[in-house]
């Protein structure tokens, strides 16, 4: 858990939405949480393996209130 009221940057190193052996079904889900008191404004971003990503493929901004989940 990361708890501030500055600038913090988690990396989560990988992620699967694929098919795999013996048809096993790999799916990442992430869970964004708020606990402090006030409205935080969030950015998830995909960065790609071997690539530049000065230009990230996806980036999602949004904002989430205090105590909630999503």
């Amino acid at each position: 858990m990361v708890s501030s009221t500055t600038d913090t940057d988690i990396y989560v190193p990988t992620g699967a939405h694929l098919t795999g052996y013996n048809d096993v079904n790999w799916r990442t889900d992430l869970e964004i949480n708020n606990p402090g008191a006030t409205r935080v404004s969030y950015v998830i971003t995909l960065l790609l393996r071997n690539q530049d990503n000065s230009a990230p493929a996806f980036a999602s901004t949004f904002m989430l209130n205090q105590g909630r989940s999503v």
